[in-house]
């Protein structure tokens, strides 16, 4: 599939690109095509969540969880665990379910 990109679609990839280039230390080939690598997936999957941590400078307990289509709810339920707990004062909750 070889779709042309809208121009907020090409400023992402050229932001994400040049982000890419500054973490690898190497040269990242730009395409307009995009191709998706599973092994982004295994990365993002296992260690999103800390280098989401270390990127806003969030410290304390950090978790990752995947619950299919309730994603969403299981991650309000542990912070709302969290807090009431005292584990911790505040927390960040990143999620994103797609119901169809």
């Amino acid at each position: 599939m070889n779709r042309e990109l809208s121009a907020d679609d090409e400023a992402s990839l050229a932001r994400l690109l040049a982000r890419a280039k500054e973490t690898e230390g190497g040269e990242v080939e730009n395409t307009s095509a995009y191709e998706f690598d599973r092994k982004f997936l295994f990365r993002v999957l296992v260690l999103g969540n800390a280098q989401l941590a270390q990127l806003a400078g969030c410290r304390g307990p950090n978790t990752q969880t995947n619950a299919a289509c309730s994603g969403t709810t299981q991650a309000i339920g542990m912070a709302q665990d969290m807090l009431i707990s005292g584990r911790a004062k505040r927390v960040v909750v990143v999620a994103g379910d797609n119901a169809r």
